[in-house]
């Protein structure tokens, strides 16, 4: 059959968790973590503000809302301090949750942190292809529908412009997180137990 070319080609076996969290060192890996990346850290702002409308606390959570969206697009444009900056901030308003309330996040809260971190690594491989100069290889963005302008074309056109705001943000949300798991403390009176799966902000 083979012979004959009527057989199919090889389908090539991929884990799709070694994909999201370890993709390999291919452009077109590294593109599609940045896009995911973007989607993450959108999701992540979206459900910044809806926490505040029912925890309060409307000023601080738009600030990270912002930082996250900000940071997004960072990611989608494969800069590393971005990656670097969500990763740990999220990781740091985590760490405040545990510190505060005594309860360890749940399985989607981890999740999140390690497609965050996976992120790193993505705009570490991204870095290297950009630096080659090679448009060749550098992955083609689409244009043809919404998502291909939120996704695509967006972020290049933005990230220039508001990427000395974001660096701001990342100091204002680094502050405003240390302040408030200082000012509040260890809550003694909160049983231990699993943290919920939402969005972890030290609030």
């Amino acid at each position: 059959m083979e012979t004959l070319g009527l057989s199919r080609p090889p389908v090539r076996n991929e884990n799709i968790f070694r994909h999201i969290f370890w993709p390999s060192a291919d452009s077109v890996d590294a593109d599609m973590l940045g896009q995911q990346g973007f989607w993450i850290c959108l999701l992540l702002a979206l459900l910044t503000v809806i926490e505040a409308m029912f925890k309060g606390h409307v000023l601080l959570s738009v600030l990270f809302a912002i930082f996250y969206f900000l940071g997004g697009i960072g990611v989608r444009e494969h800069d590393i301090a971005s990656a670097i900056s969500v990763t740990a901030i999220y990781v740091l308003n985590v760490i405040g949750v545990v510190l505060m309330a005594r309860q360890f996040p749940g399985w989607l809260v981890l999740f999140v942190m390690l497609i965050l971190a996976s992120n790193v690594r993505g705009c570490w491989i991204a870095s290297k292809w950009l630096g080659s100069g090679d448009p060749d290889i550098v992955p083609m963005r689409m244009n043809e529908n919404w998502r291909d302008k939120l996704v695509d074309q967006m972020p290049a056109r933005v990230w220039p412009r508001l990427r000395a705001a974001f660096y701001i943000l990342v100091f204002m949300a680094t502050l405003a997180g240390v302040i408030v798991i200082a000012a509040r403390g260890p809550i003694s009176s909160t049983p231990a137990g699993p943290q919920p799966d939402a969005v972890v902000h030290a609030q």
